[in-house]
């Protein structure tokens, strides 16, 4: 009897065994298949791509603030003086020929010249002004005018003529304040004046501006180093879309602005710069509108360059490339200069435009 109550407790025990084995085996293999699906999940968030070195030139621009708006902007006055009984709307385009606003129901006419109206011209003037309304009655269809800088008897008739197409007296003078030069077409971007007002010579009747759209920037006098004349700049318009200029026009008389309500506090000094669009036309759906204006801080002309991100940090300090061939993978220690849009530029032993290098990406 006792010997049977031995041979069972071993049978016990060898179970205990067997079972106690089963389950560390079960255990283990449950952390490996984890250990293996959590290294199969961080390895599946990293992926691999190659990248060549390439060589060009690199611009590290520094981003300021700037507004989209029609250039030439200035403000017409009036010549004569009545009762303004016309004006032309904001927003309306006037090209030569066309009157601008009319007092006593009498137009002042638009004519294209550089030089600004301002003397009354008859018969035996000489002058500029006197060439360019020649000029500009030419071009609307008068004949019998020379291209010269005299008012002559046939420049008196031209003048009666058109004179009398547009409502006014045939007098064959041209009295200040019938006629004002600008450049060229202008927008109207506001009234000065209403209509019914009585007016005086001097008076403000129209703000206006070309056609052409410019970005005006107030830059930050710390920063005036950035700004060089003809230097191409890059413009991010309100959409997103770049589109290209140079920069026209570097002011010279700084402005400071103090902050409201704060007497002898900070004060921001800047200089005003004009740039000029390549092509103003991809601006055309904005009248105005807030610009960013990429300015080049830095260069670099015909260096090697890959992708930031193909950059490896060193424990020793520095920086190095995994450098790709058909048999191998080294990493080679590199030499950093300019980051710009993305790349940076770098130089090392064996390093050369088309060679192979890995980019790392999640």
């Amino acid at each position: 009897m006792a010997d049977a109550e031995k041979a069972g407790t071993t049978i016990t025990r060898t179970r205990l065994i067997i079972i106690g084995v089963v389950i560390v085996v079960v255990v283990l293999v449950a952390v490996i298949i984890a250990a293996t699906s959590n290294d199969a999940e961080q390895s599946s968030t990293f992926t691999e791509s190659t990248a060549e070195v390439s060589q060009q030139d690199l611009v590290d621009r520094e981003i300021v603030s700037g507004t989209l708006q029609f250039a030439e902007a200035q403000d017409l006055v009036a010549q004569s003086g009545g009762t303004v009984t016309s004006l032309r709307d904001d927003g309306s385009k006037v090209v030569r020929g066309k009157s601008l606003w009319r007092i006593n129901q009498r137009p002042t006419v638009l004519m294209y010249g550089s030089v600004p109206a301002y003397r009354t011209m008859s018969l035996g003037d000489r002058g500029t002004d006197v060439k360019q309304l020649k000029t500009n009655l030419k071009k609307l269809g008068y004949k019998g005018l020379s291209n010269d800088k005299s008012f002559t008897s046939a420049t008196a008739d031209a003048v009666s003529e058109w004179q009398g197409d547009e409502g006014l007296p045939r007098s064959g003078t041209v009295v200040l304040g019938q006629v004002i030069f600008t450049p060229d077409s202008v927008r109207v971007a506001g009234q000065l004046t209403r209509v019914g007002s009585l007016v005086r010579p001097g008076a403000p009747m129209l703000s206006v501006t070309s056609q052409v759209r410019e970005v005006a920037v107030d830059l930050n006098t710390s920063d005036q180093s950035l700004a060089t004349l003809k230097e191409k700049v890059d413009v991010t318009l309100p959409d997103g879309t770049e589109i290209t200029g140079k920069i026209t026009a570097i002011g010279t008389v700084a402005t400071s602005d103090s902050v409201p309500g704060q007497p002898g506090g900070d004060t921001t000094s800047t200089i005003p710069v004009t740039v000029t669009l390549d092509r103003p036309s991809q601006a055309k759906q904005w009248d105005s509108a807030p610009v960013d204006v990429g300015l080049q801080a830095s260069s670099a002309t015909n260096v090697l360059t890959v992708p930031i991100s193909a950059l490896l940090a060193l424990a020793e300090g520095g920086y190095a490339v995994e450098v790709v061939t058909d048999s191998d993978r080294n990493l080679v220690a590199v030499e950093t200069g300019l980051f710009a849009d993305g790349q940076v530029e770098i130089s090392g032993s064996g390093i050369e435009p088309g060679t192979t290098v890995v980019v790392p990406t999640r």
